[in-house]
């Protein structure tokens, strides 16, 4: 964590000493690397940098749209797609743009797509192909943005907030993030709820190893005597049914924040 730090002040160092040096009104014959900081060019450092310094500085030189301005080089011409789309700096550059799980990691801002690393965790789990709820939406953990120069956006913090929406906080739960253990906390969607697993506190970069599996944010407890095979769910046939040996969820009456029977 220190490294990383490092490396990103090393960084704004590098991007700060640029802007102070100006742009020229007109453009200069220049190597691609003469007015940007060592690195620049590899992808690890775009997304850093710009969650430091914000997109003002870039547009001294490319234009308020990044188009070229006097610079008269597009950011698009190196990058392939607009630097005000949601997934340039994180995500997926090829998905749709107005998808929001296109926006999401992988890949981070660093350029990681390993869902060991905190920057992408569980994300996509979350968003996207889900067979226990509707997918979230970016607003569920994280401040509401409106753009790229949103002030909750781009604000000068080295990490994205983590701002719990309504659902995680259904059922009067008070839900945390501990960047530290990368673990939530008293979260209605993993448990915070009457007669739920109140201790279940899944590890954000824990993916795939059972951490939404049936019996991880409740158990059976006092329906025991009444659940089975046999019996199916019949209390919560909306929610859920099963036939031949076959559990069938309606995704949309699972974890939304009341009880359907």
């Amino acid at each position: 964590m220190a490294n990383e730090r490092i490396r990103i002040a090393a960084v704004l160092l590098a991007a700060a000493a640029w802007m102070a040096s100006g742009c020229s009104e007109e453009a200069p014959t220049y190597s691609r690397g003469e007015f940007h900081p060592p690195g620049w060019e590899h992808p690890s450092s775009h997304g850093t940098t710009t969650q430091g310094i914000g997109y003002s500085t870039c547009f001294q030189c490319h234009g308020f749209d990044l188009a070229g301005g006097t610079s008269r080089v597009a950011c698009s011409e190196c990058h392939g797609l607009s630097p005000l789309q949601c997934n340039f700096c994180h995500g997926d550059e090829a998905a749709d743009p107005d998808a929001a799980y296109g926006w999401a990691p992988p890949i981070d801002l660093s350029h990681g797509a390993a869902t060991t690393r905190i920057g992408v965790g569980a994300h996509r789990a979350h968003l996207r192909n889900l067979t226990l709820t509707t997918p979230l939406e970016c607003e569920d953990c994280h401040p509401d943005v409106t753009g790229i120069d949103d002030p909750s956006h781009l604000d000068g913090s080295p990490f994205a907030e983590v701002v719990f929406g309504a659902r995680a906080r259904s059922d009067d739960a008070t839900p945390e993030w501990d960047r530290t253990t990368a673990t939530c906390s008293n979260v209605y969607c993993h448990g915070r709820f009457d007669h739920g697993n109140r201790g279940n506190n899944p590890r954000w970069t824990d993916v795939g190893h059972g951490a939404a599996a049936c019996g991880t944010c409740h158990g059976v407890g006092e329906h025991e005597p009444h659940a089975s095979a046999a019996v199916g769910c019949a209390c919560h046939a909306t929610v859920i049914s099963y036939q031949n040996g076959i559990y069938t969820l309606d995704p949309s009456k699972h974890i939304n924040g009341r009880i359907d029977h």
